[in-house]
C-alpha cells in the first residue's frame, strides 16, 4: 500500500477519475435488481418483511403529538412504547398524515436512495470524482450491501439508522471551514442521543466552534420539545429517559452492544455495571482515540466511521440494525483492496461482511406471518462457539481497530489511510 499521506477530501485538484470496464458498468444495474427481487422474495414468503413496525410507530408517535395525547405514559401501537425523544416525534408528525401504504412506499424508497447516497458520500470523500462511472460503482455495491443483516433490517422495520448516518456523513466530511459544521450532529443527537458522542469526537479533533455548535443544536431540540410538548418534555427527562428497559430486554442476542454482551457472559438481564463500564471505557477511549488520529491525519471518512462503530458498541442497548456504519467500512476497505491491492483489506472486509450478512436461521414456514430469525447472532451454534456468534457484531468492531491500528503501527502514517490521488 502507498506510503504518501494526503487529505483524502474531494476538493478540486485532488480528485480521481474512476474508469469502469463497460461490462461491469452493464452487470452493475442487474445485480441490483437480483439484490432486491431477493428481498420481495423473502417478503412474498415471509408477508411480516411487510409490517414495517418501526415507521409504523414513527407515524402513531407523530400523531400523538398531534392529538395531545401523551407519549410515554402507555404503549403507542400494539405494545410497543415510544422510546425517541420529544423532538423525535415532533419531527415526525408529518407522517401521521400519511396513508399507510404510501408511508412504507416512501420509507422504502428513502431507504433505498439513502443507501446509495451513503455509498456516493464514502466515495466522493475517498478523493473520487463524481461521475457516471462513480454512480455504476454505487449501484453496483448497493446491491451486496443492501444485504448486511443492519441495512435488511433497516428496510424491512422501516427504520431511520441510513437517515441518521447520512445525516452525521454529511455534516462531519464537509469542507474545512464550514461554519455549520455540527449542526447535522446536534439534530441527530436530538432524534435519537446516540450520536451526542459526535460532539466528544469533535472535541477531541480540536474542532471546538463544531462541537459548540453540535451542542447548542442539541440543547436547542431539547428546549424545542419543552416550547411544544412541555408535559411530554418533561416526562421524558426526568423519568423516561433513564429506563433503558424500554427498548427491550438487554440480554437479547439482537441487542449488539457491550452491555448486551455482559448480560449474556451472566445470564442475566441486569448485568452489574462495573464490568460493562470499565469494558466500555477502555473500547470508547480506543475507539474514540483511534478515530481522532485517523481524522486529525487526513481521513475524516475512517475517522466517522469509527466513532459511529465506537457509539453503537458502548451504547448501553444497540439494536442490530444500528450497525449500518457497516456501510461507508466497506468502502473504504474495497478502496484499499482495489486500488492499492492490500489483501489484508480483502480479508477485512470478507470477515466483516460474512459477520455482518443476513444469515437466515430458524425459517418459518412460507405464510406465515412473522419473517424469519436473521443475523449470525441468531443461529444456533454449538455450545463452544455461541460466545462469538452471539456477540458477531463485537468481534467485527474488534477484527477493525486492530486492522486500523496495525496500519499506523507499520507504516506511521493515518491508520489505513487512503492518500488522494495526485
Amino acid at each position: 500500500m502507498s506510503s504518501a499521506v494526503a487529505s483524502s477530501s474531494a476538493q478540486p485538484g485532488n480528485t480521481r477519475d474512476l474508469r469502469l470496464p463497460g461490462w461491469l458498468r452493464a452487470v452493475a444495474p442487474l445485480v441490483l435488481l437480483v439484490a432486491l427481487a431477493a428481498y420481495a422474495v423473502t417478503a412474498a414468503l415471509w408477508p411480516g418483511h411487510l409490517i414495517m413496525i418501526d415507521v409504523q410507530v414513527y407515524a402513531v408517535g407523530g400523531d400523538f403529538v398531534l392529538s395531545g395525547r401523551p407519549l410515554y405514559e402507555k404503549p403507542v401501537l400494539h405494545a410497543l412504547e415510544f422510546t425517541y425523544t420529544p423532538f423525535a416525534a415532533l419531527v415526525f408528525t408529518p407522517l401521521a398524515f400519511l396513508p399507510l401504504w404510501l408511508l412504507k412506499a416512501l420509507s422504502l424508497l428513502a431507504n433505498l436512495a439513502l443507501l446509495f447516497s451513503a455509498i456516493w458520500i464514502a466515495f466522493r470523500r475517498l478523493g473520487y470524482t463524481a461521475n457516471r462511472n462513480l454512480v455504476f460503482l454505487g449501484v453496483l455495491l448497493t446491491g451486496p450491501l443492501f444485504w448486511l443483516e443492519a441495512v435488511r433490517t433497516t428496510f424491512w422495520l422501516g427504520q431511520i439508522n441510513l437517515l441518521l448516518m447520512v445525516i452525521l456523513l454529511v455534516d462531519l466530511t464537509s469542507r474545512a471551514g464550514n461554519r455549520w459544521q455540527g449542526v447535522g450532529v446536534g439534530i441527530a443527537a436530538g432524534i435519537k442521543l446516540t450520536p451526542a458522542i459526535f460532539i466528544v469526537y469533535l472535541l477531541i479533533t480540536g474542532r471546538f466552534r463544531a462541537a459548540g455548535v453540535a451542542t447548542a443544536t442539541f440543547l436547542g431540540t431539547i428546549g424545542l420539545g419543552f416550547l411544544l410538548i412541555p408535559s411530554d418534555a418533561l416526562k421524558y427527562w426526568t423519568g423516561t429517559f433513564f429506563t433503558s428497559g424500554r427498548v427491550g430486554p438487554t440480554i437479547w442476542p439482537s441487542n449488539q452492544s457491550l452491555r448486551g454482551m455482559i448480560a449474556r457472559f451472566f445470564g442475566t438481564n441486569e448485568p452489574p455495571a462495573l464490568p460493562w463500564l470499565l469494558v466500555a471505557g477502555v473500547c470508547g477511549v480506543v475507539g474514540l482515540g483511534l478515530a481522532a488520529l485517523v481524522a486529525k491525519r487526513g481521513n475524516e471518512l475512517l475517522g466517522a466511521t469509527l466513532c459511529g462503530l465506537t457509539g453503537t458498541m458502548v451504547s448501553p442497548f444497540s439494536w442490530c440494525h444500528h450497525w449500518v456504519w457497516f456501510v461507508p467500512l466497506s468502502v473504504y476497505l474495497c478502496v484499499l483492496g482495489l486500488r492499492y491491492r492490500d489483501k489484508l483489506a480483502w480479508g477485512v472486509l470478507a470477515a466483516v461482511y460474512l459477520l455482518g450478512f443476513s444469515w437466515f436461521g430458524k425459517a418459518l414456514k412460507p405464510g406465515e406471518a412473522g419473517p424469519p430469525d436473521t443475523g449470525l447472532f441468531l443461529l444456533d451454534a454449538p455450545a463452544w462457539l455461541e460466545p462469538l456468534t452471539r456477540n458477531a457484531y463485537l468481534l467485527a468492531f474488534v477484527i477493525v481497530v486492530a486492522f486500523v491500528a496495525t496500519r499506523r503501527a507499520g507504516q506511521g502514517q493515518a491508520p489505513g489511510a487512503v492518500p488522494a490521488p495526485s
